[in-house]
């Protein structure tokens, strides 16, 4: 299957719905935005520079962690065609400390990544303007490198926490990491098609992104259960009436 044919088949699974989706998603951010309302008024009764802010600021950030596999959750049901709701968006919550732990592992793999894809800028501290460019596209080259290696596993991570509730996160994150080795090339090209739909968002200030996130999701959505985890079909159910 080409990208060309899963980006097709994504706007096939839109077709008459991507109007209704894009409200759908103006909807979910309104409701994360109103989460967010508690921490500022919790702060404002704060001293701004106590530790006690930065406590709050903290935990309610560890807090809204979990939305981040809500949102697969409910583009994976899209993408099969499944009943979904907006209460499928806060599906992270449905077990908090596992899904927080997965996250928190997800957030320590990326930050290892950036790091080690840092550690050539430690050459800049040589009075060298050769060593100085010398590192900074080393510094370039690994962090591509790295991002071609897991941007894949750690984008599939979060809808496999949300469908697989037994397993492991760590044997999770292993397994999305081995299951895209073989198909890290057609992953990239993906992304890579969508920069003009990225830019056109930008050139709307931001309110396209209504329209392209869902896009962009069903395409990761078919891209998942074709080559990452393949569902059965008999397993996609058709066509079934959705509740609000």
């Amino acid at each position: 299957m080409t990208n060309s044919e899963i980006m097709n088949a994504a706007r096939n699974t839109l077709n008459a719905i991507w109007m209704r989706e894009a409200g759908r998603l103006f909807l979910y951010w309104f409701l994360v935005f109103l989460l967010y309302i508690p921490e500022f008024i919790i702060e404002e009764f704060l001293n701004e520079e106590s530790i006690a802010v930065d406590i709050v600021s903290f935990t309610w950030e560890l807090a809204l962690l979990p939305l981040s596999i809500g949102i697969a959750f409910y583009y994976n049901n899209l993408s099969q065609n499944k009943v979904r709701s907006i209460r499928n968006f806060f599906h992270g919550y449905s077990s908090f400390l596992r899904n927080l732990r997965a996250c928190l592992l997800k957030y320590g793999v990326i930050i290892v990544l950036i790091i080690v894809s840092c550690i050539p800028l430690v050459l800049c501290l040589f009075d060298n303007i050769a060593v100085i460019v010398v590192s900074i596209i080393t510094t370039l080259l690994l962090g591509f490198f790295l991002f071609y290696k897991f941007f894949g596993a750690i984008v599939f991570y979060d809808w496999r926490i949300g469908e697989d509730t037994k397993t492991g996160v760590i044997t999770i994150l292993r397994d999305c990491y081995r299951r895209m080795q073989l198909h890290n090339d057609q992953f990239f090209t993906l992304n890579v098609r969508f920069i003009g739909w990225h830019i056109l968002c930008v050139c709307t200030l931001g309110i396209a992104i209504f329209w392209i996130m869902p896009y962009l999701y069903s395409s990761y959505g078919i891209f998942y259960h074709k080559y990452v985890y393949p569902v059965e079909e008999s397993t996609v159910i058709d066509n079934i009436e959705e509740t609000v």
